[in-house]
């Protein structure tokens, strides 16, 4: 007899706005992760204030767990992140954050679901590492463990967009998606979202459970208060996080639109510092983010 097999629950939390991605291993934790920083944009004066959030729909969370800070459209809530490290928890599961996986170039099922549609801090600064204290220069941060990070598509009007990144070597010219993808399979275990202070922060530790045997859909945004085209001090506020020689080449990229002005900017998007894209045509297909380049030396 033909058993259909169930899939657990997952959680998908969509990523748009001012983030660097990056594996670092925190003083606290025994091993390196991938975590998801959120530039301080107040420290640098040309851009505008940004504001980190959390986005959930209310049919997804315990109902005793419903305290978001502010409505959000529909039926969902906002929570502020500024001051707190996301991290997911699963009764019963161990963590495993050297099981986070993306695909390989040209082996994705679908458009944009590569890496290669983030822009990639390597090819500005190859040997960029993460400052050893991060939260100097972050807001807020997210912990990923096993799962899958990935493109999703992108969400602004004109996806086909070509931006020029320079200085950078080679030539740096393709399209950018605004959202990267992170989704983790819930196991049908109670879990819940904690939200603890940032090193050396106040905020009071949070929980926001969610609804066991269900798929959850967030976004968590780091985006401006009001619509800007300011783009140039984004570069700075990532190359905050960046030590060294590197901290100047990073704050000294410029993005330029290719063939036509259709506003927007990338650099309000997602940057990957030692993300590997790995090509296709042999060796893996999903391919497990090395954590070896961690920030801490």
């Amino acid at each position: 007899m033909l058993i259909q097999a169930v899939m657990a629950a997952a959680l998908t939390l969509d990523l748009q706005g001012l983030t660097v991605i990056t594996p670092w291993k925190s003083p606290t934790e025994s091993t390196a992760r991938v975590w998801v920083f959120l530039p301080n944009t107040s420290q640098h004066p040309g851009i505008p204030p940004h504001r980190a959030t959390l986005v959930l729909e209310k049919s997804t969370v315990v109902a005793d767990d419903w305290h978001p800070n502010s409505p959000g459209q529909g039926n969902t809530g906002v929570w502020n992140l500024e001051g707190y490290v996301l991290s997911v928890y699963r009764e019963g599961v161990t963590e495993s954050p050297n099981q986070l996986y993306t695909w390989a170039v040209g082996s994705e099922p679908h458009p944009w679901e590569s890496l290669r549609w983030v822009l990639n801090l390597d090819r500005v600064a190859p040997e960029a590492r993460i400052v050893s204290n991060p939260f100097a220069h972050a807001i807020a941060a997210i912990k990923l463990s096993d799962g899958d990070l990935n493109g999703a598509p992108p969400k602004s009007t004109n996806p086909g967009q070509i931006w020029v990144v320079e200085p950078a070597m080679p030539k740096y010219q393709q399209a950018f998606t605004d959202t990267v993808r992170y989704t983790i399979d819930l196991k049908d275990r109670a879990a819940e979202l904690r939200l603890e202070p940032v090193p050396g922060g106040k905020q009071p530790p949070k929980r926001i459970r969610l609804v066991t045997g269900k798929n959850v859909a967030a976004t968590l945004a780091h985006l401006p208060e009001r619509p800007s085209t300011v783009v140039n001090g984004h570069a700075s506020a990532a190359a905050g996080l960046m030590d060294g020689a590197s901290h100047d080449k990073v704050a000294g990229i410029k993005v330029r639109r290719g063939d036509a002005d259709l506003g927007g900017g990338p650099l309000c998007d997602a940057l990957i510092v030692h993300i590997p894209v790995p090509p296709g045509g042999g060796g893996c297909i999903r391919c497990a983010i090395s954590l070896g380049p961690a920030g801490v030396r």
